[in-house]
């Protein structure tokens, strides 16, 4: 028997596994209001860039309503698998509210991202509350940017019928 089969914690898929392409892209937003934890999880496939040296820029932002186009970004704890097929992590690493950088060695990993609704919820700022989103802006012309990001919530209250994504 299954412990968990999405029954304790909440998984909430904000974007489907495609070619991004030359674009900087956001999830949508999801609210914290009923989450204890919260962690995006973002898998990158092929990352192939026209140029040697091309950086994906990964932020994370908080606003006070879900309809926003603003918001403020925040500081957060990520960790970067290595390559699929491995089984092997880095360390917890602190990261700027100017976001983590990504390369194209980065192809076929998995970052997971630290959002801590009691943080981001109790201290905002100007522009920041309880809905979060990842945004991935780009440096220079990409070829290929396969991605797709998850969100694992960890509600406060158990129940059958769990927050959605807006």
């Amino acid at each position: 028997m299954a412990t968990d089969l999405a029954l304790i914690n909440h998984y909430v898929p904000l974007v489907a596994p495609v070619d991004k392409g030359n674009n900087t892209w956001s999830t949508g937003w999801l609210d914290l209001k009923d989450a204890e934890n919260c962690m995006f999880v973002a898998q990158f496939g092929v990352l192939t860039a026209t140029a040697t040296t091309v950086t994906l820029t990964v932020t994370m932002t908080a606003a006070s309503s879900a309809a926003t186009t603003g918001g403020g970004t925040f500081a957060y704890n990520y960790r970067i698998s290595a390559a699929v097929g491995t089984d092997t992590l880095g360390a917890v690493t602190a990261v700027a509210k100017t976001g983590m950088t990504l390369t194209t060695t980065s192809d076929a990993m998995t970052v997971f991202i630290d959002v801590p609704p009691s943080i981001v919820c109790a201290t905002p700022t100007t522009g920041q509350g309880r809905y979060v989103r990842m945004t991935v802006t780009k440096s220079t012309t990409y070829q290929v940017q396969l991605a797709s990001v998850m969100a694992i919530l960890k509600p406060r209250h158990a129940g059958t019928t769990m927050v959605a994504a807006e």
